[in-house]
């Protein structure tokens, strides 16, 4: 149960570490662009509180951006084409909503949408490369060692307690036909 918990926990936070490198990226380009259409335009200090209140704001969509994405990538069924959509109409409609209101919401809309475009495709990059080394480490022959040991330990233990070495399995596949040979 320890095992469990450490892994979760060790999980959570490589996850929000990912969310957060790719939020300082995404945050990084965001001010460029700011920085760049201030060189342009009048820098005003609204502007520069606008970009920080735009960040602040944006940072759970980074988190949401690299769990669907890490969710997405650890699956083997086809779920881009369910999650991609969803995740589409949400950033669509959250857009919709803040730029029809105008002003500093569109600013920080504009944010929230490049930080979860930038963390959605940090999480799926970060799941398929989990994704990859688990299957790795599944094929491997430390593991094939590993549950071939926990394999022979258990008929060891069956042995030892007076079980049959069978499975129950096999037992009710043989009990419905003729009885298996010695």
């Amino acid at each position: 149960m320890t095992d469990y918990f450490f892994a979760a926990g060790a999980s959570a936070l490589l996850m929000i570490a990912v969310a957060t490198c790719s939020f300082v990226v995404a945050a990084t380009i965001v001010a460029l662009v700011f920085w760049a259409v201030g060189l342009v335009h009048n820098w005003q200090p609204a502007s520069k509180a606008a970009l920080s209140q735009a960040l602040f704001f944006s940072f759970p969509f980074a988190i949401l951006g690299v769990t669907v994405g890490f969710v997405t990538s650890l699956s083997r069924e086809a779920a881009v084409g369910d999650v991609l959509p969803a995740v589409l109409v949400f950033v669509g409609g959250i857009c919709v909503y803040l730029v029809s209101k105008g002003g500093r919401a569109a600013i920080i809309s504009a944010v929230a949408v490049v930080m979860l475009c930038v963390s959605f495709s940090a999480g799926i990059g970060y799941g398929s490369r989990a994704r990859v080394e688990n299957e790795q480490s599944a094929l491997s022959l430390q593991t094939q060692i590993a549950l071939a040991n926990r394999e022979a330990n258990l008929k060891k233990y069956r042995k030892a307690i007076g079980l049959d070495d069978t499975s129950t399995t096999s037992k009710s596949v043989h009990s419905d036909s003729t009885p298996p040979k010695p």
